[in-house]
């Protein structure tokens, strides 16, 4: 299946990295602003170093194909390719030099480029970076997925319609969902499952760290400010085109289970309780003082909340009940500064 030409949209292109063997971002094609750096001259051992900080106009990058951009601007063109080994590169010749031009798209807008000119018994370097100003129609996203491309919607990609995901004879396919879900629903730590004993599927979420449970449209229960504790999250540009960037982080929240836990055949909720900075800023790491696993029982139309086990001076990070324990994986986080010992341990309490 290939993708159509509504998948080549300007954010699809700009947000998601290269397969293959390359890991670093594709840059967006587009119109890019130039600003020189510093200008280093050797010849004859001696070193001169010519301070540089200003514009240099615009340049148009231009794919053509996955692994070749022209970039044409200030009276010049020049192809660059990219290999596995030495990322994208391009060479000119002229004027009795030849000038070696490396480009590292350090995020899909932003791309840092180095120039080695050689020629005349001196050598010239550059640094030069480029920032994306306007992005245009027809983004590499062919280059991004891999060679099976699977069809692309930038609607379901970026919106917000839930399908559910089930295989035939080893073949993905969706559907819509047989049920209702509540209008602020989030599937990253999410729960289906029957917790009143109704023998209807509820729908229980974390949002904003609290737990909400949906019978259908009609919410049932909405938890203290407490629960979630995940200090996993992305951090993105939601339109790399777009002249003003719009950060954001989406948390990857640890979702609930179910369970029957005391044995009375209705389920119970387990989740993950914290408390600490938990923050979701772009860019901000959270810190976890205490975490611990809360329950939910729904009895008598109400939800009852309890707690499984003790507390834990680190943040839990992934549960499961098996085999009448409740299985958890507590982290050690690591020092902003890189240093310190980070490690994992799976713990286990008995549910009775």
């Amino acid at each position: 299946m290939r993708m159509r030409t509504a998948a080549r949209a300007v954010i699809a292109a700009c947000l998601l990295s290269g397969s293959g063997a390359f890991a670093d971002p594709l840059p967006c094609q587009g119109r890019y602003s130039a600003i020189s750096g510093d200008v280093t001259l050797l010849a004859s051992g001696m070193v001169h170093v010519e301070p540089r900080n200003r514009s240099e106009g615009t340049v148009d990058l231009t794919y053509d194909g996955c692994d070749r951009i022209t970039i044409s601007g200030q009276g010049m063109r020049m192809d660059i390719l990219r290999s596995a080994t030495s990322g994208w590169s391009g060479t000119l010749t002229g004027g009795g030099a030849t000038r070696v031009f490396r480009f590292n798209a350090v995020t899909p807008r932003v791309i840092e480029s180095w120039m080695d000119a050689f020629g005349g018994g001196m050598t010239v370097q550059r640094g030069m970076k480029l920032t994306l100003l306007d992005g245009t129609e027809n983004q590499p996203v062919d280059c991004i997925f891999d060679s099976d491309s699977q069809d692309f919607s930038r609607e379901t990609f970026y919106g917000n319609r839930v399908r559910e995901a089930y295989l035939t004879d080893g073949e993905l396919n969706y559907r819509d969902v047989g049920f209702e879900l509540p209008r602020n629903f989030r599937v990253l730590g999410a729960l289906i499952a029957d917790v009143t004993g109704d023998q209807q599927p509820e729908i229980a979420f974390i949002r904003n760290r609290r737990l909400y449970v949906y019978s259908g449209e009609q919410q049932i229960y909405k938890s203290n400010k407490e629960i979630g504790a995940s200090i996993a999250g992305v951090t993105y540009d939601i339109d790399p085109a777009a002249q003003n960037p719009m950060i954001t982080t989406a948390v990857c929240e640890v979702a609930p289970v179910a369970a029957d836990l005391d044995g009375d055949g209705v389920k119970e909720i387990v989740a993950i309780g914290a408390e600490g900075t938990l923050l979701q800023a772009a860019g901000v790491t959270s810190t976890v003082d205490q975490s611990w696993l809360a329950v939910f029982k729904y009895q008598d139309g109400m939800m009852l909340k309890g707690t499984l086990g003790d507390k834990l001076e680190r943040p839990i990070q992934g549960v499961a009940v098996v085999d009448g324990q409740a299985v958890m994986v507590a982290t050690e986080q690591g020092s902003l500064l890189g240093d310190g010992q980070k490690s994992s341990y799976v713990l286990a309490v008995p549910v009775q």
